[in-house]
């Protein structure tokens, strides 16, 4: 998938081909707008849907798009990582893979949870799909015991392949969208804040 990206910082207009990339010329991180543009290119992929597939294949490309996505929320993360590194912990290391930990510590660090600015329900949302995310990566998709305990929203599905379906993961991508750029505003908002007046 080719998603096309304009550097914030030089300017230069170029490609992306899968999830995250920095600019070929200036070598800057285009965080926000890769970030942006990766899940626009995991979109793409579920438009893939529209054909008659096979279910082993429909059920590839729906991972791939959600590995995608967290793969690309994690990246972004590396990158918010860098620019607060006050408000964010360096441990654990795949911070922006565990949305439990993550809420945690942005509620250490602003004050608030992502279920205080998401919403309890949306919250909720998220944390099976980051569990589905994981499973696919290193379990072929079985619910283990593991991912009951940290999303027990999965319960029905212990000892099974999950099945994923093409609106969650639409809705998945939206609110990972969202989740960002909620994330990004409590950071800068809590720098703001700690910034002594002239």
């Amino acid at each position: 998938m080719e998603t096309g990206i304009t550097c914030e910082a030089c300017g230069l207009e170029f490609a992306v081909y899968g999830v995250f990339a920095a600019c070929p010329d200036c070598k800057g991180m285009n965080a926000s707008t890769v970030f942006h543009k990766s899940l626009e290119a995991a979109s793409k992929r579920l438009i893939l849907l529209d054909g008659d597939f096979d279910p082993e294949i429909a059920e590839a490309l729906l991972s791939d798009a959600l590995g995608s996505a967290v793969g690309a929320f994690d990246a972004v993360g590396k990158e918010l990582r860098r620019r607060f590194p006050s408000l964010l912990p360096s441990r654990p290391r795949n911070l922006f893979q565990n949305i439990d930990a993550l809420s945690t510590a942005l509620a250490k660090a602003t004050g608030q949870s992502l279920g205080d600015v998401l919403g309890p329900e949306e919250y909720r949302d998220l944390v099976p799909m980051f569990q589905v995310r994981h499973i696919y990566e290193h379990n072929l998709g079985v619910v283990d015991d593991d991912a009951v305990k940290k999303a027990p929203d999965l319960a029905s599905w212990h000892g099974r392949t999950y099945k994923l379906a093409r609106d969650e993961v639409q809705a998945f991508l939206r609110s990972l969208e969202e989740t960002y750029d909620v994330v990004l505003r409590l950071l800068t908002v809590s720098v703001a804040d700690m910034t002594p007046a002239p």
